[in-house]
């Protein structure tokens, strides 16, 4: 088979005291400080999803006490974070290429195979909010299709 990629992470566990890393619960716990925000820590990769719909759950009853809007992560496709990632990773992350937007801000460029579908509106985006030309544009999207070809 081909080999597209390689991903490593580490899991946040929750110390437990006499247990090893092995044998310390996977489970997540929510918890509140004193000055109201809101940790979550824990889980599993598999079960990211439901983490952030518990999480989501619990911050709009905090904020709409009495009033159940619940969370729509599960039926929300992912699509919607790009534009809003973007503008964080440019705005606030240093983000100054769209390779430092694939492999340093986000990990999209290990996550699927890249093509010019996924990278053209990642490139306008970041041009957008960094003055690019349409030729320095187009030339991003190339340079990272380039780069990605294995």
């Amino acid at each position: 088979g081909e080999h597209i990629s390689s991903y490593s992470a580490l899991r946040p566990l929750i110390a437990e005291a006499g247990r090893s890393a092995t044998s310390t619960s996977r489970e997540h716990r929510i918890r509140e400080t004193a000055d109201g925000v809101l940790h979550i820590a824990g889980g599993k990769y598999t079960t990211y999803r439901a983490m952030s719909e518990e999480l989501v759950d619990a911050l709009l009853l905090d904020l709409r006490p009495g009033r159940d809007y619940p969370s729509r992560t599960a039926e929300v496709p992912l699509d919607p974070v790009i534009r809003p990632t973007v503008r964080i990773a440019v705005e606030r992350e240093f983000a100054r290429t769209l390779h430092d937007l694939l492999f340093v801000n986000t990990s999209w460029g290990y996550e699927r195979r890249l093509a010019r579908e996924f990278l053209e509106p990642l490139a306008r985006e970041m041009g957008e909010l960094l003055g690019w030309s349409e030729e320095q544009i187009g030339d991003a999207a190339s340079a990272a299709l380039a780069a990605a070809r294995y």
